[in-house]
C-alpha cells in the first residue's frame, strides 16, 4: 500500500438507512466514492476535493434495496474497495 494511502472504516455494517465512511487522509487531494451492487452495476458516485486529516462522509441508503454492496474509494491514485451489506427493516403497522 502506498505511503499516502488513507485508512478507511465503514460503519455500521450491516447498514440500514445510511453508511458512514471514516477516513484519515495523509494530505489534501481528490477523493471519489462509487457504490456498486454485486452484479457490478454502479448505483451512485461522486468526487470531491478534500483536506488532510480525519473526516467522515455519510452515504444515504434510503433508495437502495436490501443486499450486498461494494464501495470503491479512490484517493488520488490509490484505489480501495470495501464491502458492506444493507439490511432494511420492515415495520408492520396495525
Amino acid at each position: 500500500m502506498p505511503a499516502n494511502a488513507p485508512s478507511i472504516n465503514l460503519y455500521p455494517n450491516p447498514a440500514s438507512n445510511e453508511v458512514n465512511i471514516a477516513f484519515n487522509l495523509p494530505n489534501a487531494g481528490k477523493l471519489a466514492f462509487r457504490l456498486f451492487d454485486m452484479a457490478g452495476r454502479e448505483l451512485n458516485g461522486y468526487a470531491k476535493a478534500t483536506q488532510s486529516g480525519q473526516q467522515t462522509e455519510v452515504i444515504n441508503l434510503d433508495n437502495v434495496s436490501q443486499g450486498l454492496y461494494m464501495l470503491n474509494i479512490i484517493f488520488d491514485a490509490d484505489d480501495k474497495t470495501k464491502s458492506f451489506s444493507i439490511v432494511k427493516r420492515i415495520e408492520v403497522i396495525k
